[in-house]
């Protein structure tokens, strides 16, 4: 830490335990019948590409979080985009390019979501998002005859709680959509534990979407450390830094 009324330039390391923390990934892999893991981003902060290639020894699906995501991933699993694919995002040669080379499950929670990808004239498949507290993208039931009708092929409904409250929240949550939930297809859940997972009831196959549960699950393999570069001197209250921070 720097000494009050001083600022630096510092790098910042993560070390890994890489025999620990392989270990409890393949630990909750072993728990968790469908699972998914969740490498989009910058693979938090590991890596989306090593990610990526350690989920493919995993499970037989891995999740990224949007179709520019798709690029450099291993050949093998099949891959799930999370974030729709926006208004005109299919008409780019690249997009076009990455959904011909990895035919990857799209995701859908809108009609004009649907419509997007009607009008694009792509046919793949799809998960269905159903609303949820989040309030972020997802519709009612009614969505996935929609799809079907547009000529998507649904694989999946997608429900996505919060991650405020409990699991007893998410489950009941989750619970609640499955009346009207076809039975033939699975249910993608997230935010819930390996626990509350196994004792989701057995109406419904279900699939499990991780990403920061499986892969900083276990605090004691991970390390941060920083290197300060230089330490300068400044008078307390005086503005520093990109954002002008008061010292």
């Amino acid at each position: 830490m720097l000494a009050p009324d001083t600022v630096g330039a510092v790098t910042v390391r993560l070390s890994v335990r890489t025999a620990v923390w392989r270990s409890q990934i393949a630990q909750m892999a072993t728990k968790v019948d469908g699972l998914v893991p969740v490498v989009k981003g910058n693979g938090y902060g590991f890596g989306r590409l090593r990610l990526a290639e350690l989920a493919a020894e995993l499970a037989d699906t891995l999740a990224v979080g949007n179709v520019h995501e798709l690029a450099q991933l291993p050949e093998g699993p099949d891959i799930v985009v999370l974030t729709p694919v926006g208004v005109g995002a299919l008409d780019t040669g690249e997009v076009a390019a990455l959904l011909g080379h990895y035919d990857p499950i799209l995701t859908v929670g809108s009609p004009e979501h649907i419509a997007t990808l009607a009008d694009a004239g792509w046919r793949g498949r799809v998960t269905v998002k159903l609303a949820s507290k989040m309030r972020r993208f997802g519709g009612d039931v009614d969505l996935v005859e929609m799809a079907r009708a547009s000529g998507l092929e649904v694989v999946g409904v997608s429900v996505h709680p919060p991650i405020a409250g409990t699991d007893d929240d998410h489950v009941a949550e989750i619970v609640a959509v499955l009346p009207g939930t076809d039975p033939s297809i699975p249910v993608w859940v997230s935010h819930v534990s390996v626990d509350a997972f196994s004792q989701l009831p057995d109406t419904h196959r279900y699939r499990l979407r991780v990403g920061t549960a499986l892969w900083h699950g276990d605090k004691s393999a991970l390390h941060l450390s920083a290197d300060v570069l230089e330490v300068r001197p400044v008078d307390g209250g005086v503005p520093a830094g990109y954002h002008q921070a008061p010292v």
